[in-house]
């Protein structure tokens, strides 16, 4: 199920491929008029009521982990 190439659609694969994709895309257009993004429930109404292996460890999915950490992305904080 989870090693498909692309991969199958709504498994954490695939939302991890559609995430990196998605900023790449955003990190161009910042240079020009984008100055943040947001990501709201991508899929997870699609996904089974049950326990998955990664949800059980108490961390986010595949598709979470860019947010924590990504590449080359330095993180700015603006407000009060």
């Amino acid at each position: 199920l989870h090693c498909r190439d692309p991969p199958l659609m709504f498994t954490e694969e695939y939302q991890k491929s559609l995430l990196e994709q998605y900023h790449l895309v955003l990190d161009q257009k910042r240079k020009e008029y984008v100055v943040g993004e947001l990501i709201w429930n991508f899929a997870d109404f699609m996904t089974n009521q049950c326990k998955w292996p990664s949800a059980s460890a108490g961390g986010p999915g595949l598709a979470g982990h860019p947010y924590l950490n990504p590449p080359n992305r330095p993180v700015v904080w603006e407000g009060h």
